[in-house]
């Protein structure tokens, strides 16, 4: 059974009590049609969270949204310092260092911005998911993630829906 990482997050996490009724309800969507390569098993003998991009610990899912974060206000502050600067130097109201230390200003002011709305977002928002799904695997509980298109995700809830699975997510 090969096994692909997801692009990105989950569309439907579907929660088993153990490993082999997790396997039969995977190996029973592939029989129905649903491609392996918009499934994963997580859990003890299958893929780890950490192969998983959106389960990372909640740490690295803050720091990663920190540096996005940081790198958008950095951007943001660029433009704006360039706006600032060169409205200032065409109506010549300070001289040129100061334009300089005015512009070097808004830009770290925002990139630090950026970074700590970032670092709250992914604490707070994103890292949430990652928490709960760390949770049931410490249960030793087995996590079927699904991804595709919103027919492929109907139609597996349809043939999972026998199984009486737990959707959390």
């Amino acid at each position: 059974m090969t096994l692909s990482m997801p692009k990105s997050p989950p569309q439907m996490i579907v929660i088993f009590p153990d490993g082999e009724l997790a396997f039969d309800a995977y190996r029973f969507l592939q029989i129905n049609g649903i491609s392996p390569e918009n499934m994963v098993l997580v859990g003890k003998g299958f893929s780890s969270p950490e192969y998983l991009g959106c389960l990372m610990p909640p740490h690295r899912i803050a720091r990663q949204t920190a540096i996005g974060g940081m790198v958008a206000g950095l951007r943001i502050g660029l433009i704006l310092a360039l706006v600032v600067a060169g409205g200032l130097l065409y109506l010549r109201l300070l001289l040129w260092y100061l334009v300089v230390a005015v512009a070097a200003g808004i830009i770290l002011t925002l990139g630090a911005v950026g970074a700590t709305l970032g670092w709250l977002f992914g604490w707070l928002h994103r890292s949430h998911l990652s928490a709960k799904c760390r949770q049931y695997l410490n249960q030793g509980q087995y996590l079927l993630l699904l991804e595709g298109s919103e027919a492929v995700i109907r139609r597996g809830r349809e043939i999972l829906h026998s199984y009486g699975s737990r959707y959390d997510f």
